[in-house]
């Protein structure tokens, strides 16, 4: 193989290999964070939590494991909202909590593909509710044989294609399970039918709502503490080896097949440094200034620098509610908690030139503070 032939194998694996690192750990995104009520994007449920407290309802938000349930020394209807779908529910759940008189309402049920269309509207007693799946829960039998522990199970809302939504009770509690997780997303915010449905769930027992948001990921001071204790072989156990080893190989392969020269090694030639992290930056903020792509931008930024404000006042890099960290910080600070809720609080949207600006402006007077030991 000649050597200017050999150039060309090498830029073309090292492509190969380059495009399917990207592909493969480039961020997708917090999935996580999908159906938790600080989220804004269309399949968080910021909104719905809105509408419930701006009706008066009064609901909570659960940031502990589900083994401390057990410690609470009422009755409670806690709602968890899937990030994805799961056949078998969102988290654990004991089931001598639940006989004892406390109500599950579980979103995205994992179920089977149906004939059904995609789009749904199903006319209720509060609105039309829609919904966008063709999953469907098997229509009950005339003579269903249900696990044990279950008493009875109703379907509340069907088609002639199956069950949507359905109700299981099992002794003094119930179990309520939705096939989508989807139900009052943002995206949803039109169908007030659909609001209002979930609304209807989860106020109808009569007792204490709780989101659950641990299963997101946002854990109460005292969980975190708890966690902060752990070993090092608590840490090790939780980190990604996999991901390691694989980026580990392909690099090693790289340098295997690039160090095997017939004629000795070659003479590079001095090259200018090339700092790819900011020319990666440049290249996706022109990308966004020229689709107009603000939110984004919003939303990125202002998580970064509440991880920074963090950081500065000793919070580590796990971002904390802002509503509990405005808190801490008008504590720590003598600063205003509404300054912070107003600059980090800002819900993604659509902003001119001069709008984004003055709050990219804002968000340096913050950190600006910090920097100048004024905080």
């Amino acid at each position: 193989m000649r050597k200017n032939n050999r150039w060309w194998v090498i830029g073309l694996i090292i492509l190969v290999v380059a495009s399917g690192l990207i592909f493969l750990f480039a961020p997708a995104g917090n999935d996580l964070k999908r159906g938790s009520t600080y989220s804004r994007s269309p399949d968080g449920y910021g909104a719905w939590y809105e509408f419930m407290q701006a009706q008066g309802h009064a609901i909570e938000r659960w940031q502990k494991p589900a083994e401390q349930l057990n410690n609470l020394e009422k009755k409670i209807t806690l709602l968890r909202v899937g990030s994805d779908l799961s056949p078998y529910g969102h988290g654990y759940t004991d089931p001598d909590w639940l006989a004892s008189g406390n109500v599950l309402i579980e979103l995205g049920i994992e179920t089977p593909v149906t004939g059904a269309p995609f789009t749904t509207r199903h006319p209720t007693e509060l609105g039309d509710v829609k919904i966008q799946t063709r999953r469907r829960f098997p229509e009950i039998t005339t003579n269903p044989s249900p696990p044990s522990e279950v008493d009875e199970m109703l379907p509340l809302l069907d088609d002639d294609y199956g069950i949507i939504v359905r109700q299981k009770k099992i002794e003094d509690g119930q179990h309520i399970e939705i096939i989508t997780s989807h139900l009052a997303a943002n995206a949803y915010q039109a169908e007030t039918g659909n609001f209002n449905y979930l609304k209807s769930l989860v106020t109808q027992p009569e007792l204490p709502i709780y989101v659950d948001e641990f299963m997101h990921g946002y854990k109460d001071e005292e969980t975190r503490q708890k966690e902060g204790n752990r070993n090092w072989i608590d840490y090790l156990s939780r980190t990604p080896w996999r991901a390691v080893l694989i980026q580990g190989i392909i690099i090693m392969v790289i340098l295997l097949w690039g160090l095997n020269w017939r004629l000795g090694s070659p003479a590079f030639l001095k090259t200018p440094e090339v700092d790819n992290s900011r020319v990666y930056m440049d290249a996706l903020s022109a990308v966004l200034m020229r689709a107009g792509c603000t939110e984004l931008v919003i939303e990125l930024l202002r998580q970064e620098e509440q991880r920074y404000l963090q950081k500065q006042l000793g919070f580590g890099d796990e971002l904390l509610a802002l509503e509990q960290f405005a808190a801490i910080w008008e504590q720590q600070t003598g600063q205003k908690a509404t300054e912070l809720m107003d600059i980090l609080g800002l819900t993604p949207q659509r902003l001119s030139d001069r709008e984004l600006t003055h709050w990219l402006e804002k968000l340096q007077t913050l950190r600006t503070k910090v920097q100048m030991g004024m905080v």
